[in-house]
């Protein structure tokens, strides 16, 4: 899906790929921004109409989006959350929402584990 993310009467229009979808709750849903953080955009922003893939947003231009960044700590094994604001603007612009979700990490694993050769006794 081409980028539509268009500015018009102070509104952002923001599509959301289903697969960054991490929980639905009451008043708001939880969405996979990258490996390590997340955000939390309220229903009321939400639109109506949705697709097989996409759900949407109408919000604000003055809208501040709050990101969570979540580290494990090692020593504790607990996660650390550090909290930080970013426009909405930005949101859409940047972090690429309406694009799938997909695990880089993981992916890396796979295709290392795929190069190595199983050693044959």
């Amino acid at each position: 899906m081409e980028k539509k993310i268009e500015q018009a009467n102070n509104w952002v229009f923001l599509p959301v790929h289903k697969t960054r979808i991490l929980k639905e709750l009451d008043k708001a849903t939880l969405i996979k921004v990258d490996f390590d953080r997340s955000t939390i955009l309220p229903k009321v922003f939400r639109r109506v109409k949705e697709t097989k893939d996409y759900i949407y947003y109408s919000l604000p231009v003055d809208f501040n989006a709050n990101i969570r960044i979540s580290v494990k700590n090692e020593q504790t094994r607990r996660y650390e959350h550090k909290d930080m604001m970013i426009s909405v603007s930005k949101l859409a612009d940047e972090c690429g929402l309406d694009k799938p979700y997909s695990d880089v990490e993981t992916e890396i694993e796979v295709s290392v584990g795929e190069s190595v050769v199983p050693v044959e006794e």
